[in-house]
């Protein structure tokens, strides 16, 4: 069985976690047991300013970067309805179709490149 993602490779949890710093400062990463969680507060940017922020929770999977993290919006903003984009009353939001994945968020995708193309987009 292959090892998780941050076990394998603890240079990649340092850069993610730095990344986050740097680009996402209310956003924080924690290690609890096998599962690696981004939580906090996601400002939403159009031309340098905030429009807004969404408290949200990022699992990210085992096989991640190859896999996409699962988004879930947490400050109960955002009804849990498949008209809204949220799959179930756990609040995984569907940031794009299954067929665009590849285009949009192929295997490898950094964090950062994640959060500011389909969260961002998923938000705004």
């Amino acid at each position: 069985m292959k090892k998780p993602w941050y076990i394998d490779n603890p240079e990649l949890l340092e850069e993610v976690r730095a990344s986050l710093r740097k680009g996402y400062p209310n956003l924080h990463l924690s290690t609890n047991g096998d599962k690696i969680l981004v939580k906090g507060s996601f400002p939403v940017f159009h031309d340098g300013v905030v429009l807004d922020r969404y408290q949200i929770e990022i699992d990210l999977l085992p096989d991640y970067p190859n896999s996409v993290p699962v988004v879930r919006e947490v400050g109960g903003r955002i009804p849990h309805t498949a008209d809204r984009h949220i799959n179930n009353k756990e609040g995984v939001a569907c940031l794009f179709l299954k067929d665009e994945q590849m285009e949009i968020c192929p295997p490898g995708t950094s964090l950062v490149d994640f959060l500011n193309g389909p969260v961002r987009n998923y938000f705004i």
